[in-house]
């Protein structure tokens, strides 16, 4: 009998060795998820990761206040119902085929404080068997640089079109004196 009770103390001890190592593995994952989602959270740019149905995974806070993210998984909203631009939707859509990370040029966006552009970025996200499951877009912000570039575009062409004008008039001016001295007649002084 002291043979058989010695056999669960062994399994015994070996359930409470599992138990505490699980305990101590979760703890362990319990912090990453933290770190994590500070990290994430502490980001200036949205980021928003989706299945290969388009389906929000994950997203952190920037992504929520400008997209209106919590409607977003609320919802069980997709990834075309978020966004009606065809540059986005084929950039995920490449990403998940292609398995490449698709970088787009600044892309504009409605929002409800109005147009804001953004320079996004698609990666496929894997498993560690290779196996696309989704992939992960980063919306970066890029209104103020349009807005100084439109501005510098608009100033440029102002300042050509104010010097256009005085060019013009002693363009006109040298073209008269030439005249004049070609025809004979001295350049009349003022």
């Amino acid at each position: 009998d002291e043979e058989g009770f010695g056999e669960f103390s062994e399994i015994e001890n070996s359930i409470e060795e599992i138990r505490s190592r699980l305990r101590s593995r979760t703890e362990s994952l319990r912090l990453e998820r933290e770190e994590l989602a500070t990290l994430m959270g502490a980001i200036s740019d949205g980021i928003l990761a989706v299945d290969l149905d388009g389906a929000p995974l994950f997203f952190n806070s920037r992504f929520a206040l400008l997209f209106g993210g919590t409607g977003f998984t609320e919802k069980k909203t997709r990834l075309f119902e978020l966004f009606r631009n065809p540059e986005i939707l084929d950039a995920f859509s490449r990403a998940f085929k292609k398995g490449q990370t698709v970088p787009l040029k600044p892309v504009a966006i409605d929002l409800k404080e109005g147009k804001r552009h953004f320079s996004i970025s698609v990666s496929p996200l894997r498993r560690s068997g290779g196996e696309i499951y989704g992939a992960v877009g980063i919306f970066h912000d890029v209104t103020e640089f349009k807005s100084a570039e439109q501005i510098r575009i608009d100033f440029v062409a102002n300042v050509s079109h104010e010097l256009r004008t005085p060019l013009t008039s002693i363009k006109g001016y040298t073209d008269t004196i030439l005249e004049d001295l070609k025809a004979g007649r001295p350049a009349e002084r003022e």
